[in-house]
């Protein structure tokens, strides 16, 4: 017989278990949801008189106050916040637009303070705090780049903060290698480099 109550009192103690796992997962507050759209100004005449291969965060303006350089410009996120690139509200031309492709992030270098050049590992960093999306190919927001391999380009690049268990602000530079569409033409790579800080979730 005391093998049976030995049974029953396992099962007991995995139930309460359980029970508490789902009781702290029913109270936990939901992430709020913020949508963070950037205020994209790009020279693209200005741009395009760039080799591919240049780096144009001069001539990129994401809104920021007066005074405050691109590269130096930082946003702000925390759990639960979704950052929107989209097309810039000016600078545009008739059949003009920029179409986003890569993403790389960096970390801060030990050796170097202030200069963001260790490349942190994109699969870790977006399974751990990144949720990215762009548009699918073939969609009416992808557009289709022969200079690489036919790769699709998207008109909008989507970031959400999904990592819950930073208990540290973080800090990366981010490069967003973008294409611009030029009359049915696409002409790139060029690269945008600012700033990004996750806030510790406390």
């Amino acid at each position: 017989m005391k093998k049976p109550i030995y049974t029953l009192i396992i099962l007991s103690l995995l139930l309460t278990a359980c029970s508490f796992g789902d009781d702290d997962g029913g109270n936990q507050e939901l992430p709020f949801e913020v949508t963070i759209i950037p205020d994209i100004t790009v020279q693209v005449d200005e741009v395009l008189n760039r080799p591919p291969g240049s780096d144009i965060t001069d001539l990129v303006d994401f809104g920021q106050p007066s005074g405050v350089s691109t590269s130096d410009f930082t946003l702000e996120v925390q759990f639960g916040q979704r950052i929107i690139f989209d097309q810039p509200t000016s600078g545009l031309g008739l059949n003009q637009g920029i179409l986003y492709s890569r993403l790389a992030f960096f970390e801060e270098n030990p050796a170097d303070p202030g200069v963001f050049d260790v490349p942190v590992d994109t699969l870790d960093l977006y399974g751990s705090l990144f949720d990215k999306s762009v548009a699918d190919p073939g969609s009416g927001n992808a557009v289709e780049f022969p200079g690489d391999n036919n790769r699709s380009l998207s008109s909008f690049l989507n970031l959400e903060v999904i990592g819950q268990d930073n208990t540290e602000e973080l800090e990366y530079k981010y490069e967003i290698e973008v294409a611009i569409y030029d009359d049915e033409t696409v002409v790139g790579y060029y690269v945008i480099d600012p700033k990004l800080i996750v806030r510790a979730n406390n």
